[in-house]
Order: structure tokens, then sequence, then C-alpha cells
């Protein structure tokens, strides 16, 4: 009886350790370990914005009629840029032509007057307060055809009608003057000062602006483009506070295109904002670190860059961390034999965890696939 109960327990005892071989082995991975080049240091992604920019603003309301600048061309001061087609600018010229006119002849007639009735005080018929009466009028008339006129400039410069005699029109010519400027309903936008032409939502905040192309509506007051200089450029990254404090101003970054990682260029730390920080629950907080960058390449704005500060490259053992047991008390693996293989592990990645000790390059471990 004692011999058949210690073949009994000796037959359970099997079975158990059959089951916890097989708990590892069934439905399992192969996974060859091997080394891989890891980056060691602080490394994050920010959007390229120009430095200089000079935003161009519409005018008016219209449609774009043509663009006389490819965006992401290079322009000097005073090229032509953007044709608006606005009748609202064409009914505001005429306007201001009228309004000129009428203060034209209301302050001839005022001059006219003023000059009859300092006569007529000179002859003793007339009081001196009336003359003085005149003076005023002659003044006011005065200044509002100063403004007129000065309000006609500008309206005038918009419409390219800088060479139109105004001065010499009278109000007969108006009309005829409506239905040539009428066919001629467009402005031409010009570059403020030379630079690269980039769409308005390259560096607008306002999500609403769209880039804009031949046949675009605009509004009146709303970015339409900008002049940039794109050789000059910053990038803004969002960096953690358990990072933060390895930063210095000065410091030497560098900057890979995410696109093209073999496009890099040199940059340093230009700012270090410790009081714009954004906080969220269950997330680190993190600061906004401002990149500068000169180059003698054009860099695109609103491309995204990679930004590497202290950075190092390493060749690490690293494994899926899910083909890990016990990992926070007594890390282990399970060989291809089935046999348990303690462990030493290190930093944990994205896409897997460090192995300092216990396998070496080339070991089949299994990975648990239920």
């Amino acid at each position: 009886m004692l011999k058949f109960n210690i073949l009994f327990i000796i037959s359970c005892l099997l079975l158990i350790t059959g089951c916890k071989k097989e708990e590892h082995t069934s439905k399992s991975t192969e996974i060859k370990v091997v080394s891989k080049s890891i980056t060691e240091g602080i490394s994050h992604i920010g959007i390229v914005e120009p430095i200089h920019s000079a935003v161009i603003i519409s005018p008016s309301n219209g449609f774009v009629t043509d663009l006389k600048t490819d965006f992401g061309q290079y322009v000097k001061k005073g090229s032509p840029l953007v044709s608006i087609s606005d009748n609202e600018l064409v009914n505001e010229l005429f306007s201001s032509v009228s309004e000129y006119l009428l203060n034209q002849k209301a302050y001839s007639d005022a001059k006219n007057t003023l000059e009859d009735k300092q006569s007529l005080l000179e002859a003793g018929v007339l009081a001196k307060i009336d003359v003085n009466n005149a003076e005023l009028d002659f003044q006011r008339a005065k200044i509002a055809l100063l403004k007129s006129e000065f309000h006609l400039q500008n309206i005038s410069k918009k419409l390219n009608q800088t060479s139109t005699p105004f001065k010499s029109f009278s109000l007969d010519d108006l009309s005829t003057f409506y239905e040539k400027i009428d066919d001629q309903a467009s402005v031409t936008i010009n570059a403020p000062n030379e630079g690269y032409f980039i769409p308005a939502n390259i560096i607008s905040l306002d999500e609403q602006i769209k880039p804009i192309s031949i046949g675009s509506k605009v509004e009146s007051g709303i970015a339409i483009g900008a002049i940039a200089d794109l050789k000059h450029i910053k990038i803004t990254i969002q960096v953690n506070e358990f990072e933060i404090n390895q930063i210095t101003v000065n410091m030497p970054v560098e900057i890979a295109s995410v696109a093209n990682p073999n496009k890099k260029i040199s940059g340093r730390v230009d700012a270090i904002d410790l009081f714009r920080f954004k906080t969220r629950l269950d997330e680190p907080t993190v600061y906004p670190v401002t990149i500068y960058a000169e180059t003698d390449e054009i860099i695109n704005a609103s491309t995204r860059w990679k930004v590497s500060i202290n950075a190092s490259e390493k060749k690490v053992i690293l494994i899926p961390i899910d083909a890990v047991y016990d990992v926070y008390t007594s890390p282990y693996v399970i060989l291809k034999n089935g046999t348990k293989q303690m462990i030493t592990i290190g930093k944990t990645h994205f896409n897997g965890v460090e192995v300092i000790a216990g396998l070496q390059e080339g070991d089949i471990i299994l990975k648990s696939t239920k």
C-alpha cells in the first residue's frame, strides 16, 4: 500500500511538471535573439516654422483671378503675387472719385465766397463776423478735400489706377470712368519684402485658413499668403519634466527630416519656456523648447523634423516585453528546449526591453501567443 502511494505521488508530480512546461511551450512563437541599434538621449519631433515672415492680407472681398507667383518661389520686394477681382473695390473707387470731385467743387466755391466777402469787407459793406464765418467754411472744405484726396490715392494704388488724372475729372466724366474701370475690376497684391512665397495656413494658427488657388474666394482682412525666410527656421518640441533638466540654451542639436532621415542639419537650443508648460492627467508635464537652425538649403515650412539632443547609438539585445515572465521580480525567459533562463533586464523601449545579461545573440526563446 505504501509503495502504491509513493508511485501515485510521483506520477502527480510528473504530471504537474509537464503541465507547467506545456504552459510555456504550447501555443508559442519562436524568436531569435538579435542585437539592435537604439538611440539614447532626448529625441522629439516638431514642425518647421520660418523665423522671419510677413503675412499678406487680402485688401478686399473677391476671387483669385491669377497667381502670378507659385508657392515656394523666391521673390523680390514689389514682385506681383496675386490678382483678386473685386467689384466692391471698384464701387469704393467710384464713390471716392465722386466724393473727391464734390469736395473739390465745395472747396472752390468756399474759396470764391471767402474772396468775395473779403472784398466786401474792404469796401465797408460787410461785417467782420461774416468774413470769419466764410474763413471757417473754407478751412472745413479744405480739410474735407484733403481727406478725400488721401482716401482716393489709397484706393487708386490698390487698383493700379495711380496714373488716372482724377484731379482733372469733372462730375460728367464719372459714368465713362466707371464703365472703363468695371472691366478692370482687379487688384494685384505685391510682395512686401523679399523671401519665399508660402501659403498662409503654414504660419497661421487659424485652422479655417486654407491655401489659395485660382478661383478661391477671399475676404477682406484674411491672410492669403506670406513671405518667409526658409533658410532660418525654428522648431518647437515638447520636452517632458524628466528630460527638461538635461537641456540648456545654446546646446547643439541634430535635426533630421522625418520623411528623409538622411537629410540632416545642425541647430541649437534657442529658448526653454518653463512657464508655458502643459499638464494632463496621468501624463508627465511637458515644456516647449525652441530650436534654431540656419542652413544653405531651403527647408519647407510645416514639415516634420526629428530633433535629437545628446543622442548616441549603441547595440543592445532587445526582446519583446511579452516574452519576459515575472518582469518586476525575477525576470526570466523560456528557451526553445523549454528550460527557464534567468535574465537581467535594462531600459524598456517602444519596441522591446533591453537584456543586459542572461542571453546571447542567436539564442532562441519562446513567446506565448495565448
